[in-house]
């Protein structure tokens, strides 16, 4: 009986401690967002219910790129451009570990489970696989087989149903997929003919590269509507007569590309966004160099629609249940329609700021979003009447990035 009471005793005690210790995502479900302003030296937590920045710190590296947040919702993983990767703890908001991976950093993508991370350099032209604690586990001369050419990375990927990261690589013609399933079946370089007789000498699949022979580099990639496919874009072509660049689909089952797609500019698959449209799916992608949104039929991978916007974007965004796809178009946001196509409203920013992607609260109530300028701002618009809710004065923002609900994340990584 008294062991007892004291145990009842005890957990009362600890209960107030255990509630501190949750994160506040987790105890009342406040949308949070992390903005990163003064050119990548400064991060914030935004409250989006009380409008207010809860809490704010500076940085001793240049943040760039959107942050890899961890299963658990507690951590954050971000590049920096000078060659770090750097683990924040974002309840309270702070460092937690930082390493060196390379000079030129040019992605980092988390896996699935948390577990593993992978970095992309320019420089030294390596893949750098890391655990979540940021100790070094393996690095990956970004070569060919033979060791005669090296490249450049140019975009990383995790395809989470795989258990494998996908590695674009700038200066040579080639795919990796790089498997963390332990049971990964093993790797035969070269041809074979007969798998199951052992004729080649196989290397584990786990932690390993796949290699997918290509006609041409791709740079940033995007998954497609399942876990066989991903999309890349090359290079506009200085041979074609209107200099275009390819959507290229590649199938990482057979190893090959099965579609190449002759889009205008610089389409970007990695700001890309597959929804579904008259029970099809469908990709549309921003373009970087002109104002298109390209869609694509995602089931047979055939144009369907090029969509004007008033300038080049970063990236295409919507919400469960809503109607609409939002683009970052120069200055302003383009929406439209997700089952017919056609423009619903052009939302213009502040005069000679560009305006950032466009972030959502996770009732979709309000489409957030920034204007990058020395005087720049964050600014709150409804998501249905697209009228402006609401503006907060920030310095230099370059990053707005919607910290997700553990549940929120697990279901964009199936």
């Amino acid at each position: 009986m008294i062991r007892a009471w004291l145990l009842l005793l005890l957990a009362a005690l600890l209960y107030p401690l255990g509630a501190l210790a949750q994160p506040a995502s987790l105890v009342d479900g406040r949308d949070m967002f992390l903005l990163v302003e003064a050119g990548g030296h400064r991060l914030s937590l935004f409250d989006a219910e009380r409008r207010a920045v809860t809490e704010r710190i500076d940085s001793d590296h240049a943040l760039q790129g959107a942050p890899q947040f961890a299963p658990d919702g507690r951590h954050a993983f971000f590049a920096t451009a000078d060659g770090w990767v750097v683990k924040l703890g974002l309840w309270p908001l702070r460092v937690a570990a930082q390493a060196r991976v390379g000079i030129d950093l040019r992605a980092i993508v988390l896996s699935g489970d948390g577990r593993w991370l992978l970095a992309g350099n320019a420089a030294p032209r390596t893949a750098v696989l890391l655990d979540a604690e940021l100790q070094p586990v393996k690095t990956l001369a970004a070569q060919t087989l033979d060791g005669q050419r090296d490249s450049r990375v140019a975009g990383v990927l995790d395809v989470a149903a795989r258990r494998s990261f996908v590695v674009a690589l700038q200066d040579i013609a080639e795919l990796w997929e790089i498997s963390y399933d332990p049971q990964a079946p093993p790797i035969y370089d070269g041809l074979v003919h007969d798998y199951q007789m052992g004729e080649a000498i196989a290397r584990p699949g786990y932690h390993n590269v796949r290699r997918t022979p290509l006609d041409a580099p791709l740079g940033a990639l995007a998954s497609g509507p399942n876990a066989a496919y991903v999309v890349g874009a090359t290079a506009p072509d200085a041979n074609d007569a209107d200099g275009a660049a390819r959507a290229v689909v590649v199938n990482l089952d057979v190893r090959r590309a099965i579609a190449r797609l002759p889009i205008a500019g610089a389409p970007n698959p990695a700001g890309g966004l597959v929804f579904e449209r008259q029970g099809a799916p469908v990709l549309a992608m921003p373009n970087g160099r002109q104002g298109l949104v390209s869609v694509i039929d995602a089931k047979t991978w055939r144009p369907l629609a090029s969509l004007a916007t008033p300038g080049p974007g970063q990236a295409v965004r919507s919400q469960p249940g809503s109607p609409y796809v939002w683009v970052d178009a120069g200055d302003a946001l383009a929406v439209f329609d997700q089952h017919t196509l056609a423009a619903v409203a052009q939302v213009r920013g502040p005069a000679h700021a560009r305006l950032g992607p466009v972030q959502f609260t996770h009732d979709g109530r309000w489409a957030l979003t920034i204007a990058q300028a020395d005087e720049g701002a964050l600014l709150v618009y409804d998501a249905a009447t697209f009228s402006p809710v609401a503006r907060i004065a920030l310095e230099r923002p370059v990053g707005l990035y919607a910290v997700p609900a553990p549940a929120a994340r697990a279901a964009q990584r199936r």
